[in-house]
């Protein structure tokens, strides 16, 4: 079934307006720097704020309307660090961790549990005061965030914390959603330290490289590496029903030869990239993150070869041109 014409794909490479993200980004990161001076008064332990900054499309310059805001909260505290260490290295306490949380979800509709939950509820002074530093980890903190800025947003505004990231779902508020996540810094101004709270360990992320081969890519194709991004993002969403991985969709233009960017228009160079890669061994091509490291075996990106051979040959099933 063909469903985009050249005159949809031009529209797909077009770059929609982001002020407004911009701006909500912004005030975002007021309130995320706000209520972590509010944490840190309450507990030391939370350390000190470092910065916040885009990590998608806001990052890449392939900004769209169906784009989530996606913010990376950076901040520095050596013993939520090496808290977070000595738990996700510790297999008994992970182990543990898991029982507690089967245990807390079989007992969360008893009588007793409902009761419990009404009597905090109506003690509008209920607070977890009896804070212990030598297991106040990043989970710890980001639960904190949760219950800090719950009343900054109306009942039309869902929060869900997640494992590994607070999800602000304010389409009807500020007109985007939002996803948080929260990082350790590191003496590199790029380079990070996330929790990956279902395997347990910390990963640390360099976006250094990913900045410099993006900077690279655009000066090698004039820019027009971004109007492709963009169309790629604006296709994903159309034809599986959300955004695709940033990092994923850079890598595979990043691996694009130059060449294929120097058609009369963005649609002849879709076409050109579309084909490259269908028919290609994308086994390998390098990760944008690491030009030493396959795209498929990087971990960060954690790429599946046959979701992106299918997309892209489905890519090619629906141009009507």
């Amino acid at each position: 079934m063909k469903l985009f014409n050249k005159h949809a794909i031009e529209l797909f490479c077009e770059k929609s307006d982001e002020d407004s993200a911009v701006i909500v980004a912004k005030n975002i990161t007021d309130v995320l720097e706000e209520n972590f001076c509010k944490i840190a008064l309450k507990n030391r332990v939370a350390g000190k704020f470092v910065k916040t900054m885009p990590a998608c499309e806001l990052f890449n310059n392939s900004w769209t309307l169906n784009s989530t805001i996606t913010l990376l909260f950076v901040f520095e505290s050596s013993q939520i660090e090496f808290n977070t260490v000595k738990m996700t290295s510790n297999k008994f306490y992970a182990f543990l961790k898991k029982v507690k949380l089967a245990w807390k979800n079989r007992n969360s509709n008893t009588k007793k549990a409902i009761k419990k939950e009404k009597k905090q509820a109506k003690n509008k002074n209920f607070t977890k005061t009896n804070i212990q530093p030598e297991k106040y980890d990043i989970s710890a903190l980001q639960k904190d965030f949760f219950n800090e800025i719950l009343n900054y947003f109306s009942n039309e505004t869902t929060i869900v914390l997640k494992q590994n990231m607070i999800s602000i779902l304010a389409s009807q508020d500020l007109g985007f959603n939002i996803d948080v996540y929260f990082a350790l810094s590191t003496e590199k101004n790029l380079k990070f330290k996330f929790i990956d709270s279902i395997k347990n360990k910390i990963i640390e992320v360099d976006f250094t490289k990913r900045r410099e081969n993006l900077q690279k890519k655009s000066v090698e194709t004039a820019g027009k590496i971004y109007p492709i991004l963009r169309c790629l993002n604006n296709l994903y969403y159309n034809l599986i029903g959300c955004m695709p991985s940033q990092m994923l969709m850079e890598s595979l233009l990043y691996n694009s030869p130059n060449c294929l960017f120097g058609g009369e228009n963005n649609c002849e160079n879709l076409i050109s990239i579309v084909n490259f890669i269908n028919f290609s061994n994308i086994c390998s091509f390098v990760s944008i993150l690491d030009n030493k490291t396959k795209l498929f075996d990087d971990k960060i990106i954690n790429a599946n070869i046959s979701s992106v051979s299918k997309f892209f040959k489905t890519i090619g099933n629906v141009f009507d041109f």
